[in-house]
């Protein structure tokens, strides 16, 4: 890729959003149809899986390929976040985790492609997480995580096709 604004050659963007109320309005949300970065922890208590760090990883690891990220992405999801990860552990808590749907993620932050052909599929791949005390939180085992967050993993497979995956995280302090 070639941001033609400044001619530097990039192999992915990078973005960071912030998270804050919009207008001074600081009342959460509770709908799940909507993401607000600003107040995440409906999304987190909706559905989530609770490992220790020693399980998280490869956990972790294993959601991303199924969600359609290549060795290297998932190398630099992991990597980005394990600072994050490893304070938890370091604080003797489990990690909590989701990730939240595309359609509630596009309203929070819309995506628009400038291309000469639109691509084949746009996959949106946000996770959530917190630190939480062992036994204070209840997990859902094994989400399908697929599903739920709504990614096509045919389209995103087709190695012909122009694709658009998006990844991303947030760490959810109380």
């Amino acid at each position: 890729m070639r941001d033609n604004k400044t001619g530097l050659d990039c192999s992915y963007l990078f973005w960071e959003a912030e998270s804050r109320a919009k207008h001074g309005v600081y009342a959460p949300k509770t709908d799940l149809d909507e993401f607000s970065p600003a107040f995440p922890q409906p999304f987190l208590q909706h559905r989530n899986e609770v490992l220790p760090f020693e399980q998280f990883i490869t956990r972790i690891d294993a959601i991303l390929k199924d969600l359609c990220l290549t060795a290297a992405m998932r190398t630099e999801f992991i990597v980005y976040w394990l600072p994050a990860f490893q304070r938890i552990r370091d604080r003797e808590q489990l990690i909590k985790f989701t990730f939240v749907p595309q359609e509630a993620f596009q309203k929070a932050a819309t995506i628009h492609i400038g291309a000469f052909e639109p691509p084949k599929t746009i996959g949106r791949v946000f996770m959530l997480f917190s630190g939480v005390d062992p036994g204070s939180n209840v997990s859902y085992p094994f989400v399908d995580w697929v599903t739920h967050v709504g990614q096509d993993q045919e389209a995103m497979k087709d190695t012909e096709a122009f694709r658009v995956l998006e990844w991303g995280g947030m760490e959810v302090r109380d």
